[in-house]
C-alpha cells in the first residue's frame, strides 16, 4: 500500500508551490476518453515509469443539507453504481478517521470499511475499498451548514497502479455516476511515473520541454528549484481548463527529486495537481 498513498504524500510536497485560487470550469467539449487521450500522450512521451494514477472527481451541491438516512441512500447507490465488493465492515473506534493514513496500516482486500461522524451542523460518511488488484477507491459523502449556508460534497477518489490505458472510461464513469445528484462536477486526473537517479537540470529541462511539445502546450508559469520544477500549461487538445488571476490552463508538470530512494518523480495533471488527500 505504500504506492497507493504515493500521491497523497507527493502532492503533500508539492501544494505549497502554488497557490491554488477558486477557480471555474468550462464545459467539457469532448468526450473525456479522448480528452485522457492527451494525458496518455504526454505521459509516454516522458519515457518514464508508470507508478499509478488518480482521478478525483468532486460534486459541490450548493443549498443543499443531506441527513445521515440521506447520506446512507446515497452511500448505497454509489456501492451499487461503482460495483463495489466485499464484506462491509463498520469503524466506530476513529474519531477523527482519515482513509489515506488508514493505509498505511495493514488493510484487507475486497473489504469495504464504512466510517460515519454526526455531529451539530455536519454529517459525514466515508467508503474506502480495496480490491485484489490493488485498486483503491474512496467515496467521501459530507454536508453541512455553515454560517446559515447549506453545502454537500461528494467525491469520488481512485488511485490505482496497474496501468493507465482506462483513464477515460473511468472518468466517464465517475462523472456520469455524480450527474445522478448534480451537475457541478469537477474532476482532476494525475499520472505519476519515475526516472532512476537524479537528473541534471539540461536533462530535465529537455525531457519536459520534450513533453510540452507532445502535447502542443504553451507555458503560463513555471516554478523551479535545485529539487523540483512545476510548470503550468495551456493545451488546446484539452478542452477543459480553469482560470484564475485571468490565466487560463488546463495541464501541470512537476518533478520532485526523492534522494532516499534515488528517483526523480513526474507527475502530469489536468487541469492541476491538487492536494486530494
Amino acid at each position: 500500500m505504500k504506492r497507493a498513498i504515493f500521491i497523497g504524500i507527493i502532492l503533500t510536497l508539492l501544494i505549497g508551490i502554488f497557490e491554488i485560487p477558486e477557480a471555474f470550469y468550462k464545459k467539457d467539449e469532448t468526450n473525456p476518453e479522448v480528452e485522457a487521450l492527451a494525458l496518455i500522450e504526454a505521459f509516454e512521451s516522458s519515457q518514464t515509469d508508470f507508478i499509478e494514477f488518480n482521478i478525483n472527481a468532486t460534486l459541490h451541491i450548493k443549498d443543499e443539507f443531506f441527513n445521515m438516512y440521506q447520506l446512507e441512500d446515497i452511500k448505497e447507490i454509489l456501492i451499487n453504481e461503482l460495483e463495489l465488493k466485499g464484506e462491509i465492515k463498520d469503524i466506530t473506534s476513529v474519531e477523527q478517521y482519515n482513509p489515506y493514513l488508514m493505509l498505511q496500516e495493514q488493510v484487507d482486500q475486497d473489504t469495504i470499511y464504512i466510517h460515519k461522524n454526526e455531529d451539530v451542523g455536519s454529517n459525514e460518511i466515508t467508503v474506502t475499498s480495496i480490491d485484489t488488484s490493488g485498486k483503491m477507491m474512496v467515496i467521501i459523502l459530507y454536508s453541512a451548514v455553515l454560517e446559515n449556508e447549506s453545502q454537500s460534497n461528494i467525491i469520488i477518489d481512485i488511485v490505482e497502479n496497474k496501468g493507465y490505458k482506462d483513464i477515460g472510461k473511468i472518468i466517464l464513469q465517475q462523472r456520469e455516476t455524480l450527474e445522478r445528484f448534480g451537475e457541478d462536477i469537477e474532476i482532476t486526473t494525475t499520472i505519476v511515473g519515475a526516472k532512476e537517479g537524479r537528473l541534471l537540470q539540461s536533462d530535465k529541462e529537455e525531457w519536459l520541454n520534450a513533453i510540452i511539445k507532445t502535447v502542443k502546450a504553451q507555458k503560463i508559469e513555471e516554478v523551479k528549484d535545485e529539487f523540483y520544477t512545476s510548470i503550468t500549461l495551456f493545451s488546446p487538445q484539452i478542452s477543459k481548463a480553469i482560470q484564475y488571476n485571468g490565466k487560463t490552463v488546463n495541464l501541470q508538470l512537476a518533478t520532485r527529486y526523492n534522494q532516499y530512494e534515488d528517483k526523480t518523480y513526474l507527475l502530469i495533471a489536468t487541469p492541476l495537481i491538487t492536494n486530494t488527500y
